[in-house]
């Protein structure tokens, strides 16, 4: 697996609560409305991949993450290619310990998605979906229908999550993968157009959105 190189990047606003009857730490972060322009611009690594694992770990500052070991099937935007990355999350459950994040991207085995992923945490060890929820595409397909569509989904704190039991979206609130797909390329091919995103500056911005990572 090809290793990941980090830094810190702005993630959506999160309300941490407690999980009933477990102890909890308490984290809280800014949010803010991302267009798909905004979330290629600040992504270090779009993919498209399958999540193939999901556990749960604790940090050394005490703080609970749920990893995802998604298969990569393409890598649209990166430094790199890698064919498996580690996606995080902030929150989860471990060993009887709760932290529970409003907005928090979950995962589960099987579900494939379409990844807007940003560099962060201690020495830039961590890739975590950009604008947390609204950087994962989940990629469904409707009954009778051929072409399928992406849909980002907020659970709530305590919801079990399994991407294979979403509800459709109504037909006229799909966003079909090969749409999303045609608008990230066209992104890429414009790129970054010097729009100021909250949480990164313009050298970040400008290095992140090199000609060379833009692998679509």
């Amino acid at each position: 697996m090809t290793r990941l190189r980090f830094k810190p990047i702005l993630a959506a606003l999160a309300l941490v609560v407690a999980v009933s009857g477990l102890p909890s730490v308490a984290h809280a972060t800014t949010f803010a409305p991302m267009t798909t322009e905004m979330l290629v611009d600040a992504s270090t690594y779009i993919v498209r991949g399958t999540v193939e694992k999901v556990w749960t770990e604790q940090d050394e500052r005490g703080l609970i993450w749920t990893r995802a070991q998604v298969t990569v099937a393409k890598v649209m935007k990166g430094p790199d290619e890698p064919t498996s990355v580690i996606v995080d999350s902030l929150g989860g459950e471990f060993e009887g310990q709760g932290l529970l994040i409003s907005g928090a991207a979950k995962f589960s085995v099987g579900e494939e998605a379409v990844f807007f992923l940003a560099q962060s945490g201690s020495e830039r060890a961590r890739l975590v979906p950009v604008a947390k929820y609204m950087g994962v595409h989940i990629i469904r397909r409707a009954p009778g229908e051929r072409e399928p569509y992406t849909l980002t989904y907020q659970s709530p704190p305590k919801e079990m999550f399994d991407a294979r039991f979403l509800p459709h979206l109504e037909a006229e609130r799909r966003v079909y993968l090969g749409d999303l797909i045609q608008s990230i390329d066209s992104r890429l091919v414009t790129g970054w157009t010097g729009e100021a995103i909250p949480g990164l500056s313009a050298a970040q911005l400008a290095e992140i959105n090199a000609p060379a990572r833009r692998r679509h």
